[in-house]
């Protein structure tokens, strides 16, 4: 008799990037607007960000670097740290829609160059 096989959950995993700062003694936060193509939450907005890439990011850190550089081309000076982590079963939007049974997103409050 052959033992079960076990399944691991595919876990979608997102990093999100809080850019903070002041311009003119006022608090500011950059964020950016999805693309009206978009699958999912067309013409939103959210923080920068975006997914952990097999075979591209080891950690959570390399894939906020790259999604910043990729979306908005600043580089992220520092992680100051992690402010918000979310988990929760996958919500498929169509039968086609990506074979995930987990979404897990972490924000990070980071510090970028200044922005002019």
């Amino acid at each position: 008799m052959s033992s079960p096989t076990i399944v691991k959950p595919k876990t979608l995993r997102v990093v999100r990037a809080i850019i903070a700062g002041t311009h003119n003694e006022h608090p500011e936060f950059f964020v950016i607007q999805r693309v009206q193509e978009a699958k999912r939450y067309p013409r939103h907005w959210e923080c920068v960000g975006g997914t952990l890439q097999e075979g591209v990011d080891r950690k959570l850190s390399q894939a906020l670097l790259r999604e910043s550089l990729e979306e908005i081309g600043i580089p992220i000076h520092r992680i100051v740290r992690e402010v918000y982590t979310e988990a929760r079963p996958w919500q498929k939007m169509s039968p086609d829609d990506n074979p995930y049974d987990r979404y897990e997103v972490r924000f990070f409050l980071v510090e970028v160059p200044p922005i002019q």
